[in-house]
């Protein structure tokens, strides 16, 4: 069941997202670019709210600061101010804040969030941006781009992929899986040999921005996907599979169930958890705290162990529609995609891949071997957006996983629990 406190925010969000939409469609004349307030002349002072969650990271944030806080803008007349959200918190705030016609003038947004908005027509196109920076721009920015139109350009994609601790792992003589077998049978060797968790990973609905991005790579990494053509195809026979393999490791015993993802990453990273399957993101954090039995020589990071490749995190840079100060914002993300903060970003957030190609440093990897694997990783993953149903990609997920957590914590008929929820979203989404 979803918690009282959670159901009341996804029902903020949507209460949000409705109005905002109403606005969009229904604002008068008067304002400026796209329905926006307009914008101050271009030599008053002008003070930019830029919203990411990673800014509420330890180490990460400040590094992320350090590149982009001197900007100033084009007339030496912007002050940006740095806004951290928690992540727990994040797609419910930033939705409160547009659906009542306010927010940051720029803001990061995950995957999904980002094609709901997108869809509602709460961003500011940014095709001109896109053909400024063409020929430097990579595949990641292709996201962004939503019947016809970029509303949004690559932050960074965060691959996933299977990690662990090589020192352990060869002092206990376990090899590293390439199957879903072999990853169960690992698993219990762990838990035996060591006397700790053989896997982890979210397994919670309070958590749902986040198991969607984990749960993608099982149904990615099976062959299935949640909608085909256009349609919804949630009990489809690969999805089953996925689900049953996922449910099955979750009730052998050696996987913790409904832990939080802080709670389950710290313990990875003090060797109480055998292997996880984790984003680049995460890795760079955990690798950098020295507190960590975890580091960057002895984490070892491979492709995950299903027939097919899994998922990244997709986050999207994008401008707030209703921002005062459209084109001051825009001009933050051209400054955003400019070689020199790409360059610092780069520093800031390690092994993801950014917007432009721009390579991992040297002395990073000379630190860090495990950076490359994930930078090859995000040549084939998928985002976790229902395709063909973009803007309730994030309510079908909801119906999904409370349901995948119920046969995590109770067992049952996965095939007969699919088509319950294939039956429900239809009705609900088509």
């Amino acid at each position: 069941m979803v918690s009282k406190r959670y159901g009341r925010l996804i029902g903020l969000t949507a209460l949000a997202l409705s109005a905002a939409v109403v606005a969009a469609g229904c604002s008068a004349g008067g304002g400026g670019q796209n329905g926006s307030n307009p914008t101050q002349a271009d030599n008053g002072p002008v003070n930019l709210a830029f919203s990411a969650w990673e800014f509420e990271e330890p180490g990460k944030g400040d590094a992320i600061w350090d590149a982009l806080k001197d900007y100033h803008g084009p007339n030496n007349n912007v002050t940006v101010q740095r806004v951290g959200i928690p992540y727990a918190n994040y797609a419910d705030k930033i939705a409160t804040e547009v659906g009542a016609k306010g927010g940051p003038d720029v803001f990061v947004l995950q995957d999904s969030q980002f094609s709901t908005f997108a869809a509602a027509g709460l961003l500011v196109p940014l095709d001109d941006i896109q053909k400024e920076y063409a020929s430097t721009l990579n595949h990641t920015n292709d996201f962004g781009k939503v019947n016809g139109k970029y509303y949004g350009l690559a932050w960074e994609q965060s691959d996933y992929g299977l990690m662990y601790n090589k020192d352990l792992m060869a002092k206990a003589g376990i090899k590293i899986p390439t199957t879903y077998e072999e990853l169960v049978a690992a698993a219990k060797e762990v838990h035996q040999k060591l006397g700790i968790w053989g896997y982890a990973n979210r397994s919670n609905i309070n958590e749902l921005d986040g198991w969607t991005l984990e749960i993608n790579n099982w149904i990615s990494g099976f062959g299935g996907a949640l909608s085909t053509n256009g349609k919804l195809t949630i009990d489809s026979p690969e999805n089953v599979a996925a689900i049953k393999a996922y449910v099955d490791l979750f009730r052998s015993g050696v996987v913790p169930v409904g832990d939080s993802s802080s709670t389950l990453r710290q313990a990875f990273a003090l060797n109480q958890v055998g292997f996880v399957i984790e984003n680049a993101g995460v890795a760079s954090t955990l690798t950098q705290n020295p507190k960590n039995l975890i580091n960057g020589m002895n984490l070892g990071v491979s492709p995950l162990p299903f027939p097919n490749p899994g998922g990244h995190t997709a986050i999207i840079l994008a401008v707030n529609k209703y921002s005062p100060h459209v084109q001051q914002a825009k001009d933050f993300v051209r400054y955003i995609l400019s070689q020199k903060a790409q360059e610092g970003l780069r520093t800031a957030l390690t092994d993801t891949t950014l917007a432009t190609d721009v390579p991992l440093e040297a002395d990073f990897v000379k630190k860090n071997p495990f950076a490359p694997e994930f930078m090859e990783l995000g040549k084939h993953s998928t985002d976790s957006v229902i395709q063909g149903f973009a803007k309730n990609s994030r309510a079908i997920y909801n119906v999904f996983l409370t349901a995948v957590q119920g046969l995590v914590t109770n067992g049952g008929d996965v095939q007969a629990t699919l088509t319950k929820v294939q039956d429900q979203v239809v009705n609900q989404y088509g």
